[in-house]
């Protein structure tokens, strides 16, 4: 099993004040500049550092468009509100919204998740503006069996986020010709607004579903129970607490609103696979 530091990104979601129901991820990034190509970042050379932020509002992310349930397909393109990237190099400070998303043929604009293709996982957040052929991709991937990277289809309840970073690639490119910048990450967060604890993700879900208050103070009881578990360090007992919680899932969810008991039981799964270690 994995030891629990690879559930880390959910036990360090920062809460922070924001109106109700608009929870934005963020991913802060910083990058190490490997090859240039062309000259698409004058004064940008190898050993350039790159930092930047990637920003996806939940409260608008679009559908899973592929039925496959080990492929997330997020797409933003023709104008989705609700996504951006930006970053800076050198002189240069570059935004990407998604309100601009591309529909052009070429890189598809969206956020993109696969839970084992053949030898591994990856999450690929990528945006290009309609009629501009310069497009830019965060990439996060672990080829490392068993891959853990992503569990599921479900953004973002499927990530577990540090199993990714070590092989992230930046990248800003020609869509249509040779012109690249590509960067090795060098370190990468992710937080939640709004959002603390291992659990904070799964409690956050719940009290903004449209289920009853019974069914989401049971839900919730199991979920504070698997919260107090990990915050006196006893492990083993956090990850019991998760399967009970996901047992209520399935009794008192799945029913009335299979897609958010799908959510928060694949997001359960994910704390519950990560581990204890030994």
């Amino acid at each position: 099993m994995k030891t629990k530091d690879t559930v880390v990104w959910l036990a360090t979601l920062v809460a922070a004040v924001s109106p109700a129901w608009s929870h934005v991820l963020r991913i802060e990034f910083s990058s190490q500049v490997t090859q240039v190509e062309g000259s698409l970042l004058p004064g940008v050379t190898v050993g350039s550092t790159i930092t930047g932020q990637v920003q996806v509002d939940l409260a608008q992310l679009p559908q899973d468009y592929d039925p496959q349930p080990t492929i997330g397909g997020y797409s933003y393109a023709g104008g989705h509100p609700g996504f951006t990237i930006r970053f800076n190099a050198g002189s240069h400070s570059i935004m990407y919204d998604s309100i601009n998303g591309s529909r052009d043929p070429g890189v598809s604009v969206g956020i993109f998740l696969t839970d084992d293709a053949g030898n591994h996982d990856w999450l690929n957040f990528q945006l290009r503006n309609q009629d501009d052929p310069i497009a830019v991709i965060l990439n996060f991937e672990d080829v490392t069996p068993p891959f853990t990277h992503v569990i599921g289809d479900y953004f973002p309840e499927s990530i577990n986020f540090k199993e990714g970073i070590p092989r992230a690639i930046f990248q800003y490119f020609d869509n249509f010709g040779f012109a690249a910048v590509i960067a090795r990450n060098v370190s990468a967060t992710m937080t939640i607004d709004g959002v603390e604890g291992v659990t904070g993700l799964l409690m956050l879900r719940v009290n903004s579903s449209n289920l009853s208050a019974q069914r989401k103070r049971s839900l919730v009881n199991a979920l504070q129970a698997a919260e107090e578990a990990f915050a006196k360090g006893d492990c083993e007992a956090g990850l019991r607490h998760l399967k009970t919680f996901q047992n209520k899932v399935h009794a008192q969810v799945d029913k009335s609103d299979p897609m958010l008991a799908a959510r928060l039981i694949t997001g359960a799964q994910a704390i519950i696979e990560a581990g204890c270690g030994n």
